[in-house]
């Protein structure tokens, strides 16, 4: 019975479940094809809103930067989960609130996670990991590059 006024409320305009199965809530959007941006994530230690023009800086430190937040989307209400980078990483690729322990980059058989880059893959994405920092440090090239976020 909770999966039937589940399923009567939880349609979208366009959308139809995938699965005649009465506890299966997938569903799919019926319309035109996907628009498929560029898509670039950018992740910078130590990298403040203080630097950038966006948030009130006049200096013109972040040339390029404020030229990308201009014309194209700018998240200006984010916050840190950890202390370290790793785990703003974790958190943007895997979509996870803070983790008790390692970062989930650094633990052991963290690969097959649900990821933004496995709805980028399924959508015919090119992924690439370009890190500025020797790989090693974090488990970074073992999870990243397996992973391809």
């Amino acid at each position: 019975m909770a999966y039937q006024i589940v399923k009567t409320d939880l349609l979208s305009s366009g959308e139809k479940f995938t699965s005649k199965k009465y506890d299966d809530i997938s569903r799919v959007i019926e319309g035109t094809d996907d628009i498929k941006p560029n898509i670039i994530l950018i992740c910078i230690e130590s990298l403040s809103a203080d630097f950038l023009k966006e948030f009130g800086n006049s200096e013109q430190l972040t040339t390029t930067i404020d030229q990308l937040a201009n014309e194209g989307i700018l998240f200006k209400n984010m916050y840190a989960t950890g202390t370290r980078t790793v785990r703003g990483m974790e958190a943007l690729t895997l979509c996870v609130p803070p983790t008790p322990g390692n970062s989930i980059v650094r633990r052991q058989n963290n690969d097959n996670l649900f990821s933004v880059a496995t709805v980028l893959k399924q959508k015919g994405y090119q992924l690439d990991f370009i890190y500025g920092g020797d790989g090693y440090f974090d488990n970074m090239n073992t999870f990243f590059w397996r992973s391809r976020i």
